[in-house]
């Protein structure tokens, strides 16, 4: 999955077709390692598989480049069409917004941003 997702995050909007069937195999090598393992675990009676990613996205996902890579040489990326955003980002500014007053949120969340990424930039 990992080498996956890195082919699609640094390939451009469109993707070779020699990419697009990296991507493919990696994809279907993912899902059909999860579901043994899955299974496996399953009927061993262990509890080894508690979350279960989105299975059905990832197989959609491969269809789609698979189908477009029997089209053309040029693959759409998918990751353009996906709303991706960095965790730690998102955590910060959460904690940053819980800890302000509720009538002044969106001002004093602001500049305690800003503070904190001048402490950012400034520790360079």
């Amino acid at each position: 999955m990992n080498e996956m997702m890195k082919l699609l995050y640094h390939g451009d909007v469109w993707l070779p077709r020699v990419n697009a069937l990296q991507v493919v195999r990696y994809g279907v090598h993912f899902v059909e390692s999860y579901r043994f393992l899955a299974f496996k675990s399953k009927i061993r009676r262990e509890r080894k598989f508690p979350l279960v990613p989105k299975l059905h996205m990832v197989e959609e996902v491969i269809d789609q480049v698979q189908f477009e890579s029997k089209l053309s040489t040029w693959v759409f990326n998918p990751i353009v069409e996906s709303c991706s955003v960095d965790e730690d980002f998102i955590g910060r500014s959460a904690f940053l917004c819980r800890s302000v007053s509720p009538r002044s949120t969106c001002l004093r969340s602001l500049q305690r941003y800003l503070v904190q990424l001048m402490q950012v930039w400034s520790a360079d």
